[in-house]
C-alpha cells in the first residue's frame, strides 16, 4: 500500500439501507438525508471514521423524468449535509447526488473531511444503459487527495470500464470507494437465464475483489438493498456491499 496513513486503524463503515423513492421536489432529498443522519450516528457509535453511502443516496435510484426535480447545484442540500455531518462526527463521509450544472445533469460523488469541507468530488463517467437519458457522463480525475491518502472513486458501472480501472492503476491510490445502485433481473426470460442472473448478482463483488488484488488496497463497495420501485418491476437492487 502506498500511503503511510493506512495501517488498519481506520474503521470503515458502508451503509446499504434502502432509501425512500417518494418523488417530489426536495422532499425526497430531505427525507433521505434525515434517514442518513440516523444511520450515520449508528455507524459512528460503532467506531466508523469513514462512511460510504450508496450512489444517489439523497434522491433514491428511480429513473423517471421526475428525478430531475431532485437535482441540485454542487453547493446544495447534499453537500451541505455531508459537510455538517463530517464536522459534527469528525469523520470522512461521501455519497453521490444528481448535480445540475451548466444546463446538464451529472451523477457527482462528493467526499467531506472531518473539518467540515468538501475535500474533492468525482463525476460518473459512464452512465449505464437507461441512465444516459437522465444524466450526462463527465470525464475527470478518478481520485481525491486527502490527509489519509489518495482515495479512488468509481461510481457503479464506472468500475467495470477499462479506462477508469487504468486511471485508478496509474494514480497509485491508497483506498478505493465504489458507491453503487446496482440492480439485476429476478425472472429468467428468453434472453436471460438463471445462470446469467447469478453471474450478474455476483459481478460487483467480483470486481471489488479484482481491484483489491490488482491494486493492493482496501476496497469499500456499497450498494442499496431491496426491491426497486421502478417501471422495471422484474428487477431488484442486489445487496452486495462489502469491504
Amino acid at each position: 500500500m502506498r500511503s503511510k496513513y493506512w495501517g488498519g486503524n481506520i474503521v470503515v463503515n458502508y451503509l446499504r439501507n434502502i432509501f425512500s423513492f417518494i418523488v417530489g421536489k426536495h422532499s425526497l432529498v430531505t427525507t433521505n438525508l434525515e434517514h442518513a443522519s440516523e444511520l450515520t450516528l449508528q455507524a459512528v457509535q460503532l467506531g466508523a471514521q469513514l462512511i460510504l453511502f450508496p450512489e444517489f443516496m439523497s434522491l433514491g435510484y428511480r429513473l423517471t423524468t421526475e428525478v430531475w426535480d431532485s437535482a441540485e447545484p454542487f453547493h446544495g442540500p447534499t453537500t451541505t449535509w455531508l459537510c455538517a455531518t463530517a464536522r459534527k462526527h469528525n469523520i470522512y463521509i461521501g455519497s453521490s447526488f444528481l448535480e445540475a450544472k451548466g444546463g446538464h445533469f451529472l451523477n457527482t460523488f462528493a467526499l467531506a473531511e472531518p473539518s467540515g469541507k468538501i475535500v474533492g468530488s468525482v463525476s460518473k463517467r459512464h452512465p449505464s444503459m437507461w441512465e444516459a437519458y437522465f444524466f450526462k457522463g463527465s470525464s475527470g480525475p478518478q481520485f481525491i487527495e486527502t490527509e489519509i491518502g489518495r482515495i479512488g472513486v468509481g461510481i457503479c458501472f464506472d468500475n467495470h470500464n477499462y479506462d477508469v480501472a487504468s486511471e485508478i492503476a496509474s494514480n497509485h491510490i491508497d483506498l478505493m470507494l465504489m458507491p453503487h445502485s446496482y440492480c439485476t433481473p429476478t425472472i429468467p426470460t428468453r434472453t436471460i437465464s438463471e445462470e446469467d442472473i447469478e453471474r450478474l448478482n455476483d459481478l460487483p463483488d467480483r470486481v471489488a475483489h479484482i481491484y483489491n488484488e490488482w491494486f493492493g488496497v482496501p476496497v469499500v463497495m456499497c450498494n442499496k438493498s431491496g426491491s426497486w420501485n421502478s417501471a422495471c418491476t422484474e428487477y431488484h437492487i442486489w445487496n452486495s456491499s462489502g469491504l
